[in-house]
């Protein structure tokens, strides 16, 4: 498979390229659902909304309460869920928070959920690095599942993380994408029922540079240079440059070449 992961070495820089990359943002789907029901034999109500943003580009941000009460003013169920977001040209950056609670009335069933699910489908003409990592947390949880991936379209995934009830789960993946189409999905579920609430967060940042900005601060120098060869020199599959599966001296010529025009190019 045509990925690899990074080293962490990064060396004192020379003179610096400014280092530009971007992906098509293709189609994106950035949804919030917020919803709390009760049911009993005279009452049969819910309360809650479902909002997305189809926009390939740009901040979504949005918050939905959800609280549903009985004929006599009685709590019974409650779900608030929140989603900030932002996709350019350069990063995804994604957010969802949720908790969930159902109150005792004595009502014969009651349940409360927040449920998020993003995705986006980009495109990269040229190699590129990047960065992909997450984080997903179920602080309490009656049930609380959150994860994340980055897939090549019709291809295995590439980074993951993923959580199911109370704990937390995280990534960082640092490597290359090769000229392709590519997609990156998160989906956030908090749900209470039986008296017992659900709280959790999920967060992600996606980000591209150029395929020789190895340590991914934003410049190509004698920085990137460094860390590269460090990782060469132990035959570390962070210099797979190429993605054939073997560190050798194809790899080695290919990185140096990119990386000297890439300085020339400032």
């Amino acid at each position: 498979m045509r990925t690899a992961l990074a080293a962490t070495v990064v060396l004192a820089a020379g003179s610096v390229a400014s280092a530009t990359a971007t992906m098509d943002v293709l189609s994106a789907d950035r949804e919030l659902f917020v919803i709390a029901c009760g049911f009993d034999y005279e009452f049969n109500d819910c309360d809650g909304d479902i909002q997305s943003s189809q926009a390939t580009s740009g901040f979504y941000d949005n918050q939905i309460i959800a609280d549903l009460n009985d004929y006599y003013g009685n709590d019974i169920s409650d779900a608030d869920g929140m989603i900030y977001s932002n996709i350019t040209d350069k990063r995804i950056e994604l957010e969802y928070f949720g908790n969930a609670s159902v109150t005792d009335t004595g009502i014969l069933s009651a349940d409360a959920s927040v449920n998020g699910t993003t995705e986006v489908e980009f495109e990269v003409l040229d190699d590129v690095r990047v960065v992909f990592e997450g984080y997903a947390e179920g602080y309490v949880q009656s049930y609380f599942t959150a994860g994340a991936s980055l897939r090549e379209v019709g291809g295995p995934s590439i980074a993951s993380f993923a959580v199911q009830g109370e704990g937390n789960n995280s990534t960082h993946y640092v490597g290359w994408l090769y000229a392709g189409t590519y997609e990156v999905n998160a989906d956030f579920v908090v749900s209470a029922a039986a008296f017992m609430p659900s709280a959790g967060e999920l967060s992600l940042s996606f980000r591209v540079y150029q395929k020789t900005d190895f340590n991914t601060d934003g410049t190509v120098n004698n920085a990137d240079r460094g860390a590269f060869l460090a990782a060469y020199n132990i035959g570390s599959s962070d210099a797979d440059y190429n993605g054939d599966g073997i560190v050798n001296l194809t790899d080695r010529r290919s990185f140096l070449s990119d990386w000297r025009a890439a300085k020339d190019s400032k």
